[in-house]
């Protein structure tokens, strides 16, 4: 959760891309944090608009794919099944 609160410190301070960073992080860690995605999705679309909003949910989607990269390449379907 921790991470989740430094995201939102940085969210408060419109610095998007680190919020996002970290968010991701903490999604990596704890899959609940997941619940307050639509809560980023809406600040995100309100702040930068529409096209910005899809640029920083990337990122976020990069990171947690970067993170499962070596998971995915020894054994992807235990991954994919057990991790969701």
């Amino acid at each position: 959760m921790t991470f989740l609160y430094i995201s939102i410190v940085f969210l408060l301070r419109r610095q998007w891309t680190i919020a996002c960073i970290l968010y991701s992080l903490a999604v990596s860690i704890k899959m609940n944090i997941l619940l307050m995605a639509p809560g980023l999705f809406f600040i995100l679309l309100l702040s930068v608009g529409l096209s910005q909003t899809f640029k920083y949910i990337f990122y976020c989607g990069l990171l947690q794919l970067i993170f499962a990269i070596p998971f995915l390449l020894s054994n992807p379907m235990a991954y994919i099944i057990r991790s969701f």
